[in-house]
């Protein structure tokens, strides 16, 4: 008996210790405000006069049968969460592969809703550590009020857009604010949006116990991945950028397996000094760091791979989700020798493979998708092109055997792989063992194809970039 109370004791410790570790009970104050709303500028006030922002105690109760937002609990009737989110989703729609869970959203609705509940009762602070998600909506400014429609009422094709926020989604930064779901086909509201939730975050600097709260960093999960261009372009507009240490069984699960991407923003960066202007579109875009070099292609519209839906920008899209799904799955492999040539080709320090030392963030993964990013623009081919002397493009019989192989340096040891060379071959053939049944004599390294839904499990064709010029 008392073997067992001792495990159980063990059991409940360590439940216990995982609580602290993710910091479960981390206090949340109400994130939207209208304190946060007299922050803004006055240029800003002016940009978006013709749209309210509806949060808090506005929001408090769906009615029933008119699809109303209410700043009152309803007394009868029971609320119909679910017709009133099919309506409001349609704010969601995206062409390229973005979208909402249902249930998720309507579950995370009724979560915030519950928080509002709250404001100016004696629960109002235990809120905070009970509810987490916070909510906010854009609507059209009425123009008339008839009938029972009211300023505190919003009918709902007045809403344009709509956020909801949660802290503690990420388990691996429990006091981050994570923006759950951003909603709008008006990409003015959209924009409105992510200005409202950095400057709600960037404000939790001033609320007390601001100690408690992280509010120089913000995360998301695009949804629909690189093949959601719109959205991956929203984003990276506000300084957010992709960050695979988040997908992560601690943070953002579906990551991990291509469906989602994670990002994150450095809310602390001196280009967010520009925040007020990009929003009002005086300025293009927030600056990160000196030169902006992690700024994503796919959104410079100058360049092919910029130009949305062109063939360039499907190729490197497709380039993009084959190096990830290939990345992931050689350290999921723990393929070790083929990580270190990769680190080599791209001139990464092995040191990178140490991590923090205290926790099993993966650094390097996350420097080799960002290495693979510029060699799909720069080169347009695979990271696994670095260290494999045939292209990986060869295995489509499609296409011809000749595909030029990256010129290395040679005045660089760090850029040239350490496999020997045949001098006895003009083409500097390897000694690998090739199979001679193939014509294409591939090699018999192992390749990894994707398992995600993107439809990425092949590896992309490069007719399109092959008959263009560098």
């Amino acid at each position: 008996m008392k073997n067992h109370q001792v495990d159980a004791k063990k059991r409940i410790s360590a439940k216990q210790n995982e609580k602290n570790k993710y910091g479960v009970n981390v206090y949340m104050p109400y994130l939207f405000t209208k304190e946060l709303v007299n922050t803004f500028p006055n240029k800003v006030k002016q940009k978006f006069s013709d749209y309210n922002l509806i949060f808090g105690q506005d929001i408090l109760s769906f009615s029933p049968d008119s699809l109303n937002l209410r700043s009152r609990p309803i007394l009868k009737g029971k609320q119909n969460a679910d017709a009133f989110f099919k309506e409001i989703v349609k704010t969601c729609d995206c062409k390229n592969g973005g979208g909402v869970n249902p249930d998720y959203a309507i579950n995370a609705l009724k979560l915030a809703m519950k928080k509002a509940s709250f404001i100016g009762t004696i629960m109002q602070d235990a809120a905070g550590y009970t509810s987490k998600h916070d909510l906010l909506f854009i609507t059209k400014k009425k123009v008339n009020n008839t009938g029972e429609i009211s300023n505190d009422n919003i009918i709902i094709n007045e809403i344009q857009g709509f956020i909801l926020t949660q802290i503690g989604e990420c388990n691996l930064l429990p006091r981050v604010p994570a923006l759950q779901i951003v909603c709008s086909t008006n990409p003015d509201v959209s924009k409105y949006l992510m200005y409202t939730y950095i400057k709600a975050v960037k404000h939790l600097e001033h609320l007390k116990p601001h100690n408690i709260l992280d509010w120089k960093t913000g995360i998301l999960e695009l949804a629909g991945s690189y093949n959601n261009a719109s959205g991956l372009c929203l984003y990276n507009k506000f300084g957010f950028r992709e960050d695979s240490t988040l997908d992560h069984p601690g943070c953002f699960k579906e990551g991990a397996s291509g469906d989602t991407l994670a990002m994150r923003a450095d809310l602390s960066d001196p280009g967010y000094k520009d925040l007020d202007d990009v929003v009002i579109g005086l300025k293009n875009k927030i600056i990160i760091g000196t030169s902006d070099k992690t700024s994503e292609p796919m959104c410079n519209k100058t360049i092919n791979v910029g130009k949305a839906d062109s063939k360039a920008q499907k190729l490197y899209i497709k380039l993009r989700a084959y190096n990830r799904s290939y990345l992931t799955n050689l350290f999921h492999e723990n393929d070790d020798n083929t990580i270190k040539e990769l680190l080599d080709a791209t001139e990464i320090d092995h040191d990178v493979l140490k991590g923090d030392g205290y926790t099993d963030t993966n650094y390097a993964l996350k420097e080799l998708i960002e290495k693979g990013k510029m060699v799909a623009l720069n080169q347009r081919r695979d990271i696994g092109d670095l260290i494999n002397t045939k292209s990986s493009y060869d295995n489509d019989a499609s296409t011809d055997n000749t595909k030029t192989k990256l010129k290395r340096s040679s005045s660089s040891n760090n850029a040239k792989t350490k496999r020997k060379r045949s001098s006895s071959s003009n083409n500097a053939k390897t000694k690998r063992k090739r199979s001679s049944s193939s014509n294409n004599a591939k090699t018999k390294r192992k390749r990894y194809s994707s398992s995600s839904s993107n439809g990425n499990s092949n590896k992309p064709k490069d007719n399109y970039y092959r008959n263009q010029k560098r």
